[in-house]
């Protein structure tokens, strides 16, 4: 029994916020009849049941050990005193609400898991994983086919295809759970976003290029996978007829991206504006409403601001989804500043210790590395990913941590069984 609970750390991590959100989609879609889509708070409340979960194991039967500080850990400790203050303020300002909650579970889940990655012993098995992937695959697919909304989410189909590439096995396990993962990014062809076309081929260039080093892979690659998503995209695979912007939003991505690029007026193109009507309204609050201090700290970690997007007007809206406008309304220039060094020092750290490639001895690395650029990317589109998915902030504290100051020595280990 013992042996067994020892296994599931990472994997618990991994898949237990789609165990969430695969049972949202159950619940709302199949046994309610409502489109999983737009029930943002659900689908927050259902994931964050999962991550729950995963911390809850990790207090229980996981050794979380004494470490030394460093430099580093005085740069996190710095941003999650900013993190608490904009806490605060919030409590002063708005009060105590749903959102402040969310806020203050982020707040616990972002530092215990930089926590766990800077000192605990971290379990990958591999065995564990191609179950836990075939397990959550089978249920993407069954609820599909029962009627709800088709394909998932592009953070789990990243993941499966980091998954895909550590734990191939000839075996009919592997055959299956490719098959299924095939059926079900087929069935998302439609709903696929920029965030996700961003990071595959961000990861197909940079693994083609260090593994093969053809040019001709490099290029011919990603424009194969481009054209799969654009002829996916142009169809409806179940009724079998062609698809336009309106009724496929894959298709109406790249075709906003194409009518960017060519000189299109972003005013025309509602896939793309309401971001910069959201951004434009962050500059806006600051220009009527800011003192000094919120430029330097902002306005709270619950900050409400007014927003007129494309169809529609929300009023004391708490949600920005660009990085860099959300952490500077919510904990201003200070806090933009010290997450911007945070990152560039985790991305110094992963790219000199070559985690972006693929080697036996060093697959954890691998997985963590990619899915943190994932999260990376997702800032800039979507910054409440980055915040709230355990792995990333693992290898936030892996890779700030990889040394204690007392010995010199690693501080942590991986046993891939």
């Amino acid at each position: 029994m013992n042996r067994t609970l020892s296994r599931l750390s990472v994997v618990l991590v991994i898949f237990c916020p789609f165990i969430g959100l695969e049972l949202s989609r159950l619940y709302f879609e199949i046994l309610k009849g409502e489109w999983w889509y737009f029930i943002s708070s659900e689908r927050s409340l259902m994931l964050s049941f999962g991550i729950l979960l995963s911390i809850l194991y990790f207090l229980k039967f996981e050794n979380i050990k004494k470490i030394y500080l460093n430099y580093y850990d005085l740069l996190i400790i710095f941003y999650a005193w900013l993190f608490f203050v904009s806490i605060i303020i919030s409590i002063f300002n708005e009060g105590v609400d749903v959102i402040l909650i969310k806020q203050v579970f982020i707040f616990f889940v972002m530092f215990f898991s930089y926590r766990i990655g800077r000192s605990s012993n971290l379990f990958l098995d591999k065995e564990i994983l191609m179950y836990g992937a075939l397990f959550i695959v089978t249920i993407n697919v069954a609820l599909s086919v029962l009627g709800a909304y088709p394909g998932s989410s592009s953070i789990l189909m990243s993941l499966l295809i980091l998954l895909c590439v550590i734990c191939y096995e000839k075996s009919l396990c592997y055959f299956v759970f490719l098959s299924l993962f095939l059926i079900m990014f087929v069935m998302g062809l439609e709903d696929i976003n920029r965030t996700f076309m961003a990071w595959f081929f961000v990861y197909l260039l940079v693994n083609l290029y260090f593994y093969y080093k053809k040019a001709f892979l490099f290029i011919l690659c990603p424009l194969v996978i481009f054209l799969v998503i654009v002829f996916g995209a142009l169809f409806d695979f179940s009724k079998g007829i062609s698809v336009d912007d309106e009724s496929s939003k894959t298709l109406g991505r790249i075709s906003s991206i194409v009518f960017i690029i060519g000189g299109g007026d972003l005013e025309e193109k509602v896939s793309l504006n309401d971001r910069e009507y959201e951004n434009n309204s962050v500059k806006q609050k600051f220009d009527d409403e800011a003192g000094f201090l919120n430029y330097v700290f902002g306005f709270g970690a619950t900050a409400r601001y007014d927003v007129a997007l494309s169809r529609k007007v929300i009023y004391e809206n708490h949600n920005v989804h660009v990085g860099f406008y959300s952490e500077l309304l919510k904990r201003g220039v200070v806090g933009v500043f010290v997450l911007i060094m945070i990152n560039l020092f985790v991305i110094y750290r992963g790219v000199l210790d070559k985690d972006y490639l693929y080697r036996k001895d060093r697959v954890e690395y691998y997985l963590f590395f990619w899915f943190y650029v994932l999260s990376l990317i997702y800032w800039f589109t979507w910054s409440a990913m980055f915040f709230t998915y355990m792995l990333n902030w693992i290898y936030i504290g892996m890779k700030l941590s990889n040394y204690s100051k007392a010995s010199g020595k690693r501080i942590y280990k991986f046993k891939w069984r």
